[in-house]
């Protein structure tokens, strides 16, 4: 199976989102599926593609402009037009992707998990909002935790 992780940082970004998606991927990898990380490059410098832990992650710019996001990501339309499940992470990253790409790709399955958001009780009324336009722009939501599922 094709899985591909789309989220705001990665390896060698070092935060929960992270963690979790190096080691869901690592493992599925390890399974024998194909795992690609479509991910930001928080430093500004990191490699544009490599391989890490059996998983090939692209990199796109995300402290530049978005025209420069876009131009990278729909160079990586293919990654995600070929990909049988795509994962976003986190309720911005389905917004990003859905103005990004989401008009020109649809992958066979587009699903998000919700993190975060444990560290603001009671949750902001525009973060629910933003976490239900999310859930009805993909196929299935995830939760990481039980706050996430009782709040938003």
């Amino acid at each position: 199976m094709r899985i591909v992780f789309m989220a705001a940082r990665y390896w060698p970004a070092v935060g929960g989102v992270e963690k979790y998606v190096a080691e869901l991927s690592r493992a599925l990898a390890d399974m024998g599926h194909c795992v690609s990380a479509v991910v930001g490059d928080h430093l500004g410098s990191l490699p544009t593609t490599e391989r890490h832990e059996g998983v090939v992650i692209h990199r796109f710019p995300a402290l530049r402009s978005p025209a420069r996001c876009w131009q990278r990501l729909f160079r990586l339309r293919t990654v995600f037009a070929r990909a049988d499940v795509v994962h976003l992470c986190d309720t911005r990253i389905v917004e990003y992707y859905t103005r990004m790409l989401g008009w020109s790709v649809r992958p066979a399955k587009v699903c998000m998990t919700a993190h975060g958001m444990s560290c603001i009780h009671p949750v902001p009324e525009h973060e629910r909002r933003r976490a239900q336009r999310a859930a009805r722009l993909v196929d299935a939501v995830a939760h990481d935790g039980h706050f996430i599922g009782k709040w938003l």
